[in-house]
C-alpha cells in the first residue's frame, strides 16, 4: 500500500514527462469543418517517434467530398483549392 501510493505520482509524472517529449513532441491537433462540405476533420501537427509530421502547413483529402483541404497551423484557416 505504502508503495503504491509513494509511486503511483512518480510513475504517473515520468509516463507522461516520455510521453510528451519523446513519443509525441510538440503535438497539436486541430479539428474543423471542411470548407467545401461542412464535414468534421482533424488534422495532427507534430511528430511521432521522430517521423515529422506536419509543420507549419499540412494538407489532407476530406473524406466525404474528396477535396484537398490545406490547413495553416498558426491561424487554424483551411482552405480548399479552387476547382477548374
Amino acid at each position: 500500500l505504502v508503495l503504491t501510493v509513494v509511486g503511483a505520482p512518480v510513475i504517473g509524472t515520468l509516463g507522461k514527462a516520455l510521453t510528451d517529449n519523446f513519443i509525441f513532441p510538440n503535438n497539436f491537433v486541430a479539428y474543423g469543418p471542411c470548407p467545401s462540405c461542412e464535414a468534421e476533420n482533424r488534422i495532427y501537427f507534430g511528430d511521432i517517434l521522430g517521423v515529422e509530421g506536419f509543420g507549419k502547413q499540412g494538407k489532407f483529402k476530406c473524406k466525404s467530398c474528396k477535396s484537398e483541404v490545406i490547413v495553416m497551423k498558426r491561424s487554424l484557416r483551411a482552405s480548399t483549392l479552387p476547382k477548374n
